[in-house]
């Protein structure tokens, strides 16, 4: 009597040890260009069933697409990369995620740790050049520290002030079976506790803002990060306090929030802040999209009622009848000539006569 032989299950490595703690921390998407060095965290993630892989072209567009992901969502994605010009391709997009407190993780492969102490090709030292843009980065050394690792890169992103972290794997440990076998398992996430300001800085605002007479709310990154900026204009709203926000007219009165007023209003502000753009800027933009628009090769335009104010050498003509509206287009020539230049001319064309 034969038995059938069970087909061998794939021994668990490196990288699927990985994988599974990006799915325990909630990651969605991983955005990356694939490479030699990384095939083996690309072949765990193919069987994700959480984890959505998006091929980019370059991997600065990996790096902004995680960055955007991270500042519009408040959660951190993945920008994995293969090792030399693939992680120095990422720098780019970490540095403005760190410059705008977007949280992201990179990931980046490396080539065998047996070839870091000397020179090898394509082989330069990832963590040390991350670590002027990153909020905190390292190198994995051992297998069983990848859930100590990763749960902390991602807790370090999310917490205040937020920002991109980075992990290195290099390729011989990504192939590796984990020393403690099916027993290392992913670290849960744990709840992040933001800073808070003592009462007595509190009280210390409060009696700065009562005692004011203009009292002006500057409201920054934090206020957007935490999803706190309805609350915070509703709240000066109501207590009629003088809110003034960068706007291209004078701020005469407070404004209010655009779901707050009615349509009415809001069209009537509209009109109003045009005028005054109109008043300020003889050249508008929109007049110079108009003209390249209708085929007008000129930089020159102005409204009708303006003519007054244009120089003398800049003659007005219309345009083509083919267009809609015959608004008058300024064309500029060249200077009038010298008076020297007159007198010749008018010299020789009396001679001919």
């Amino acid at each position: 009597m034969t038995t059938e032989a069970k087909p061998s299950q794939p021994t668990r490595t490196a990288a699927d040890l990985l994988v599974e703690c990006l799915e325990a921390e909630g990651c969605e998407w991983v955005f990356s260009v694939p490479g030699e060095e990384i095939l083996d965290v690309l072949d765990a993630l193919s069987r994700s069933p959480s984890i959505r892989h998006v091929t980019t072209r370059h991997e600065q567009g990996a790096a902004f697409m995680a960055d955007v992901y991270g500042r519009l969502t408040g959660r951190s994605a993945v920008a994995l990369a293969t090792l030399g010009p693939g992680a120095t391709n990422l720098i780019t997009g970490i540095a403005d995620a760190f410059l705008d407190r977007a949280p992201m993780v990179a990931i980046t492969g490396q080539a065998s740790s047996a070839k870091l102490h000397k020179e090898a090709h394509q082989v330069v030292d990832i963590v040390q050049m991350f670590a002027p843009v990153t909020k905190w980065n390292t190198r994995v050394e051992r297998v069983d520290a990848i859930p100590e690792i990763v749960r902390k890169a991602f807790r370090v992103a999310s917490l205040e002030k937020p920002g991109p972290t980075h992990i290195e794997l290099p390729e011989n440990l990504a192939a590796t079976a984990p020393e403690s076998g099916d027993a290392i398992r992913p670290l849960p996430p744990t709840l992040a506790y933001f800073p808070e300001p003592t009462d007595q800085a509190i009280e210390h605002a409060a009696r700065l803002i009562s005692v004011s007479e203009r009292p002006l709310v500057l409201a920054g990154n934090g206020v957007i990060r935490r999803r706190a900026a309805p609350e915070v204009v509703d709240e000066l709203v109501q207590r009629d306090a003088d809110l003034h926000l960068h706007h291209a007219g004078p701020p005469e009165r407070a404004r209010q929030p655009e779901e707050l007023r009615p349509r009415g209003l809001r069209r009537a502000e509209r009109e109003r802040h045009r005028e005054l753009l109109r008043r300020r800027a003889p050249v508008h933009l929109t007049r110079l999209l108009s003209s390249a628009t209708t085929g007008c090769s000129s930089l020159w335009q102005v409204p009708i009622g303006r003519q007054r104010r244009q120089p003398p050498c800049l003659p007005m003509r219309w345009r083509s009848p083919r267009t809609a509206t015959r608004q008058p287009v300024a064309v500029a020539r060249r200077r009038p000539p010298a008076p020297k230049l007159l007198v010749s001319g008018c010299l020789r064309r009396l001679r001919r006569a």
